[in-house]
């Protein structure tokens, strides 16, 4: 069996990019994260495919009331 780390929870030491390595390097095979959207695409995009993980899908909505 594997996990996937929430980086919107976990890691929050260091800046989000930076969590997809902190995931790997605490041995979780993907990661799962919640409302990306403040970040660049790429950015993320990159730092998944240097991190070497998968991401796994995560349900999400807004909170501004909206589903």
């Amino acid at each position: 069996m594997t996990f996937a780390a929430n980086i919107s929870l976990l890691f929050t030491e260091v800046e989000f990019p930076l969590r997809f390595a902190a995931a790997a390097r605490a041995g979780f095979a993907g990661v799962e994260f919640q409302f990306p959207y403040a970040f660049d695409k790429d950015v993320l995009a990159g730092a998944l495919v240097a991190s070497g993980l998968t991401s796994r899908p995560t349900a999400s909505c807004s909170s501004r009331g909206r589903l």
